[in-house]
């Protein structure tokens, strides 16, 4: 079980092992769509359909501000915001798949070794000090929370997601809609397979995502994840690429400090980071731009170019 105030902050690459894209991929698969293709964004009755061509515009806009990330470039072009997000949600939820949560290999399935590190009985598994912050659109983290409980402990799918649900999981920037059935929001994972509900789910996934401008730091799902941030005892940042927007956005050297002070003690906070395929002077960077003062020693030590399994089992930050 893990006992102590742990935060995750998870990036594409935390995804990218069960079937989901880093950014550039996303990019890529973005940039292969049509122009035609965004002239059918599903909006309501109510809604004014977006006008026709901009999907053109918004698509050589994009290749040619040579963002890496379709976040950082709606962040400063968030006019584009309605056919963007009509892309991230045509490409991304055919990529979920229940299935591919199971196709991983042992060397990748960091979800694995999390589950096992929360084992408790049915009763007590809600008492895991577990918070999360993802930049993720998918839904994969929620939905392989809820298959592993209803599997180990032979629960219905309710009975699961309202434990689930109880540990805080924050998307920042949205995510493809609610896997509640009940909601009007409801999105199943990957879209589902009924084709005379496929426009409404996209619709729905679409209406899940954010689209926040530069300067905007004030967002309500900003102010709780630095809130977490600033309770956490454990920060673990995983498949996170740190990027200078989503890092302000997070608080920036105040991320971590070293120290908590919960207003009745002091006590010293841990963190462990993946930094895979970065450069020596990019992990530098990185850790520069999440403390200051003592606690730049404590991330240089922590921030390690390992997928992020290999990190959890070097660190065991979650022991």
């Amino acid at each position: 079980m893990i006992k102590r105030k742990t935060v995750l902050i998870l990036g594409a690459g935390a995804s990218k092992p069960y079937g989901l894209p880093v950014g550039i991929e996303l990019k890529e698969m973005i940039l292969k769509l049509q122009p035609e293709e965004f002239d059918l964004v599903p909006v309501s009755p109510a809604e004014r359909r977006g006008e026709r061509g901009n999907g053109a515009r918004f698509l050589s806009a994009f290749r040619e501000s040579r963002f890496y990330s379709i976040d950082a470039f709606l962040a400063r072009r968030p006019e584009f915001g309605d056919v963007g997000r009509m892309a991230i949600a045509s490409c991304l939820l055919p990529q979920e798949s229940p299935e591919k949560l199971l196709r991983t290999t042992p060397e990748d399935d960091w979800y694995s070794h999390l589950v096992h590190a929360m084992d408790a009985p049915w009763d007590q598994f809600a008492q895991n000090d577990l918070a999360v912050i993802t930049f993720n659109y998918d839904r994969s983290f929620e939905v392989m929370l809820q298959r592993t409980l209803m599997a180990q402990h032979g629960k219905t799918a309710a009975e699961a997601r309202a434990v689930v649900e109880k540990f805080p999981i924050v998307h920042v920037y949205g995510s493809l809609g609610s896997l509640d059935e009940g909601s009007r929001d409801f999105v199943p994972y990957g879209g589902g397979r009924d084709p005379d509900r496929t426009e409404s789910y996209l619709y729905n996934a679409m209406k899940g995502l954010r689209v926040i401008p530069e300067g905007r730091q004030d967002q309500p799902e900003f102010q709780r994840a630095r809130a977490l941030i600033a309770d956490a005892e454990v920060l673990c940042f995983l498949g996170f690429g740190f990027d200078t927007l989503n890092v302000e956005r997070l608080g920036g050297k105040d991320i971590f400090r070293g120290v908590r002070n919960d207003g009745y003690r002091i006590t010293s906070q841990s963190i462990a980071a993946t930094g895979y395929g970065m450069t020596d002077a990019e992990r530098r960077a990185a850790t520069a731009a999440i403390s200051s003062g003592q606690g730049t020693n404590t991330v240089n030590g922590n921030m390690m170019n390992l997928t992020s399994l290999r990190m959890l089992r070097e660190t065991l930050i979650l022991g």
